[in-house]
């Protein structure tokens, strides 16, 4: 503190300086741009063409600024107004500056502090909240158990005497079953006979017709063999038709006595097949979204383990947030070096898992667009100008479909949520990065 530079802080002094560091950083773009060019401090040429500023990239300008004439460039370039009061203070450093920064980074460390503080009380008072009515609803469940033991019981109970009406059914069913064939090989019988007959008639009307006609008398009489024929014809007709009468009525009746039987307990056993009741066609399940395919072997999500087994389950398609993920992964090189091991990492990670990968960047004008690999299985994109990474991958997500398993790797909770909503699986660019380091 006594070398006259800002103390480290935490989060909240990034969050107080922000504009400050930005400001940095677009004076150092444009040095970059300027001819001659004014070289830019080593700490921020990994991050001149990043659009946002993440944790590492703040941290990046901050030690930058350690640079005095750097720092004073950017003093020189900056009012108060664009900077902000506590910017101004950090980058012109007046008399007095150190206590006045000091003093304001604590109120706003003891704000933030009395925010995080409100925050978990509430989150404790729901905690409660839900330990209440978890309790309630325990209680509730057991005296639903109890009382389903009871009615278990009485269930059990009547158990025996349906199987005896079961069984009486049974019986009754596998008897009528027996009438009924012995109906239908008699019915069969009949119909034999009858037409042997009829054969037999059809027969004997042509021999009569073949004969020479006989003079007729005045009251011809109708011959014998005629009269003889028909009435025979006629009882054997009429036996048939009381026959399938009565089979009618014997199948009616088996038919109703095997619906009552499919409704017991006991239903579709014991009965004929050919009385057997008919079956409902099952209906069509709708169709689903995306389904998540998940590691088994007890693994647990959000490990190295469980990440080197969802990409090793074959058919998945990798999507990662390039930049989120180099500026984690290798901090200290360029974005050309991050890019170029990003894309080592991921064919690497392809021929040992047969997963696909398609690596995100965000575009920036100037910047090389090339989107050449050497590693099969990987796909490079680099987004428009005006085009974040973050809706490159959301939009390929709606375009690939619900058949498709799917990964996408980024820590930005935009995309995350993004990716759940669409039924991908979520990796964080933390645990990508600690996987690829291990294989490194």
């Amino acid at each position: 503190m006594n070398d006259g530079s800002a103390p480290a802080g935490g989060a909240e002094v990034d969050k107080l300086l922000r504009p400050a560091l930005e400001f940095a950083l677009t004076v150092a773009r444009e040095g970059a741009r300027a001819s001659p060019p004014v070289e830019a401090p080593p700490a921020l040429r990994p991050v001149l063409h990043f659009q946002r500023l993440p944790a590492p990239a703040l941290r990046a300008a901050r030690a930058a600024l350690a640079d005095d004439s750097f720092r004073e460039r950017v003093a020189t370039a900056c009012s108060e107004e664009s900077v902000g009061r506590v910017g101004w203070l950090y980058l012109v450093r007046p008399e007095g500056w150190l206590e006045e920064f000091i003093l304001t980074v604590q109120r706003a460390t003891e704000q933030a502090l009395d925010r995080r503080t409100s925050d978990l009380d509430e989150q404790v008072r729901r905690l409660r909240a839900d330990l209440d009515s978890a309790a309630e609803q325990r209680d509730s469940a057991l005296r639903a158990l109890a009382s389903a033991r009871a009615e278990l019981v009485e269930v059990e109970s009547s158990v025996e005497g349906l199987r005896v009406e079961v069984e009486r059914l049974g019986a009754e069913v596998a008897r009528l079953g027996a009438e009924r064939s012995r109906a239908v090989g008699e019915l069969k019988r009949t119909e034999s006979r009858l037409a042997d007959r009829t054969t037999e008639l059809r027969s004997l009307r042509e021999a009569i017709a073949a004969r020479p006609e006989p003079a007729v008398p005045a009251d011809p009489v109708p011959s014998a063999p005629a009269r003889a024929a028909e009435p025979p014809d006629e009882e054997l007709r009429a036996i048939a038709t009381a026959a399938r009468v009565a089979l009618g009525d014997l199948t009616r009746l088996l038919e109703r006595l095997t619906e009552d039987r499919g409704t017991g307990p006991d239903a579709g056993t014991g009965a004929p097949a050919a009385l057997g009741a008919a079956r409902e066609p099952r209906s069509s399940r709708p169709a689903r979204r995306r389904v998540q395919r998940r590691p088994g072997g007890g693994l647990i999500e959000g490990t190295v383990e469980y990440l080197e087994a969802l990409l090793a389950m074959g058919s998945l398609l990798v999507m990662i947030d390039g930049y989120n993920l180099t500026m984690l992964a290798w901090p200290s090189l360029t974005a050309a070096e991050q890019r170029d091991a990003l894309e080592r990492a991921a064919g690497a990670l392809t021929a040992r898992t047969g997963a696909d990968c398609v690596v995100v960047y965000d575009g920036v004008d100037g910047e090389p667009r090339s989107a050449t690999t050497r590693h099969a299985g990987v796909q490079v994109v680099f987004t428009p100008g005006d085009r974040e990474a973050d809706d490159e991958i959301l939009d390929r997500l709606d375009l690939l479909g619900e058949r498709r398993q799917v990964a996408v790797v980024s820590n930005d909770r935009r995309v995350q949520i993004g990716a759940e909503e669409r039924g991908a699986h979520v990796v964080t660019s933390s645990l990508m990065a600690q996987l690829i380091l291990r294989r490194s």
